[in-house]
């Protein structure tokens, strides 16, 4: 009785392990399809800052260039303070500005000490807008986010999509309005739906600072499930062996 009572159980620890085993053979064939689809998306990611868009940070380096008086030139770093400090002028906001509003401020305050100034700002270094793309991908990091950067070129640069990811859960999390520290807009995202050849699949374009993060599949849970009480209680090679038992029957039926 009892012998047929574990030979029961065997055969329902084979079935289920042989089933995850398919499950998880399939899951990660889609996850290949969707790769290479993500990898036809994506394109080529450009590799230019937007600078209309961007805004200066502490540590950016700015150089002021003056038309006509070019003994006025000059480069400065945005300190920690958030401002720069110009001759003649002093100290001038640049945290949080567009190129375009710091020139204008700067060519506001040189007003009143030359007439009509006309003044150019570049940027000669700047730290750049970063996101972070988490989770389960290939290679999970810190990349600079790029002129019109969307989602799928962001986890294309990540690497792709791991084993365990999952592709209808990927989640991006985004700062408040007015980029308020501690307060994020959470934005979850079903990727799989371009694998389907959904019509409504819209990529999302990213913004300064936002964290991506690809969710792990079910599947892992059950994977773990299969290796802790069916691998772990029954050995495998015992498994093999019952696997030709059965088929073995089945045959002889």
């Amino acid at each position: 009785m009892k012998g047929n009572k574990m030979l029961k159980l065997l055969r329902k620890a084979v079935a289920i392990t042989m089933s995850v085993s398919m499950l998880l053979v399939g899951c990660a064939g889609n996850v290949s399809q969707l790769n290479k689809a993500i990898t036809r998306a994506a394109g080529t990611p450009s590799s230019e800052i937007d600078l209309v868009q961007y805004r200066v940070q502490v540590g950016d380096i700015v150089s002021v260039v003056f038309y006509g008086n070019p003994e006025m030139d000059q480069e400065v770093i945005v300190k920690p303070d958030g401002n720069i400090s110009l001759f003649l002028v002093g100290d001038i906001q640049a945290d949080g500005l567009t190129l375009t509003e710091l020139e204008a401020r700067v060519e506001e305050e040189y007003s009143t000490q030359m007439k009509s100034p006309e003044i150019r700002l570049t940027m000669d270094r700047f730290l750049g807008y970063n996101i972070y793309v988490g989770g389960e991908v290939v290679d999970a990091g810190t990349y600079p986010l790029t002129k019109g950067l969307t989602l799928l070129q962001a986890i294309f640069l990540a690497g792709g999509f791991n084993e365990n990811a999952k592709a209808n859960r990927v989640i991006i999390y985004r700062r408040a309005e007015g980029g308020e520290l501690g307060r994020h807009q959470k934005i979850v995202v079903d990727v799989s739906r371009m694998l389907k050849g959904k019509a409504d699949f819209q990529d999302p374009k990213l913004k300064p600072f936002d964290t991506i993060f690809v969710s792990r599949s079910n599947i892992v849970k059950v994977d773990l499930f299969v290796d802790q009480y069916i691998n772990r209680l029954v050995p495998y090679p015992v498994v093999q062996v019952l696997s030709f038992i059965l088929l073995w029957e089945r045959l002889k039926d």
